[in-house]
């Protein structure tokens, strides 16, 4: 089953599907699911003039140019080396880290994560990078999902109008809005997960936006929309079947039925975009989904989840490893 008709069935609300055993074989480093698992990202910053900040808005190749500079001089030896360039998006560093670059007042923040699943993030979305006490891997976990649920309300509302400006069915913008009114929910159910397990959400926090065009839109949707949403509702579809709290499991199966819904907008957009755009473009499009694929499969640890948090449902390393191969079906 491909990965578009698996998200589907989700969406009808039916269980997710057993998936071939040992398929995972074929993937290595496919694990982490969660922001309580994957650690904290690493922000460097450093001081560019207002010629720089202005460029950095549309040019990638800068972004990535001044952020291995400063990669390099904050002594983080282990991100040196690029193993995949991903365009206007940033890079991918040797380590497996996923570097996006932002302006704010004459800085530009380099901010590297791991990914951890998780809703779509809008434009200029800012990591959490504050030191918190963590009193529960189980409420840390929920936490984070917490605060990428919430950051995904903007970032729907922000597609609904782009979509609307660059002359999409009328269907999907109403239905960006509905994913967003969704999200909202969303964000209230694994908060108040996230507190009862001793977990402390974060504020969302965002930089400076522009307006985008049609093909910056489809290009962070390609991995924002068909990889990061995609994962996401497989999780949660895992989460609903396996969690061992009832609570979860209610919850989860609500999210992912939703979640698939939002996945399969953002196929729906790529596939519209993909007719509207060059020849180059469109290669670029494809490459930039291949490329977040690639991203996911290297920016995730192997390691089995924390026993606490077999409570939330998450999958074992060999069980994500096998959700995350259907994304390239």
């Amino acid at each position: 089953m491909d990965a578009r008709a698996l998200l589907r069935r989700i969406a009808l609300g039916l269980p997710l599907l057993a998936l071939p055993i040992g398929a995972s074989a074929l993937i290595t480093n496919v694990g982490c699911v969660c922001g309580g698992d994957c650690g904290e990202p690493l922000v460097v910053r450093r001081p560019v003039t207002d010629d720089q900040a202005a460029s950095l808005r549309t040019d990638g190749a800068l972004c990535r140019s001044l952020c291995e500079a400063a990669i390099v001089d904050a002594g983080v030896t282990s991100d040196v080396g690029i193993e995949d360039a991903s365009g206007d998006a940033g890079f991918v560093s040797s380590s497996g880290r996923s570097w996006q670059c932002a302006t704010l007042a004459g800085e530009l923040t380099c901010t590297g994560r791991f990914f951890c699943g998780g809703g779509r993030a809008p434009q200029a979305f800012r990591e959490r990078t504050r030191p918190r006490i963590v009193r529960s891997r189980l409420g840390d976990c929920f936490a984070s999902m917490a605060h990428l649920e919430a950051a995904a309300v903007p970032a729907f509302f922000e597609l609904a109008d782009e979509m609307a400006r660059h002359g999409a069915p009328c269907s999907m913008s109403r239905a960006a809005r509905h994913s967003a009114r969704q999200e909202i929910t969303h964000a209230r159910m694994v908060r108040r997960l996230a507190h009862r397990f001793g977990g402390e959400v974060p504020i969302v926090e965002r930089g400076e936006n522009a307006p985008r065009s049609l093909f910056e839109m489809a290009k962070d949707n390609a991995f924002e929309g068909c990889v990061r949403e995609a994962y996401g509702a497989l999780v949660a579809a895992h989460q609903a079947a396996h969690a061992r709290d009832p609570e979860v499991r209610t919850s989860f199966a609500r999210i992912a039925k939703d979640e698939a819904e939002h996945a399969l907008l953002s196929f729906a957009l790529h596939d519209w975009a993909r007719s509207r755009v060059t020849d180059a473009e469109r290669r670029a499009l494809d490459e930039t989904r291949e490329e977040g694929l690639a991203s996911l499969l290297l920016s995730t640890t192997a390691d089995e989840p924390h026993t606490s948090l077999a409570i939330a449902g998450l999958p074992s390393a060999t069980r994500a490893n096998d959700l995350a191969r259907t994304l390239a079906s």
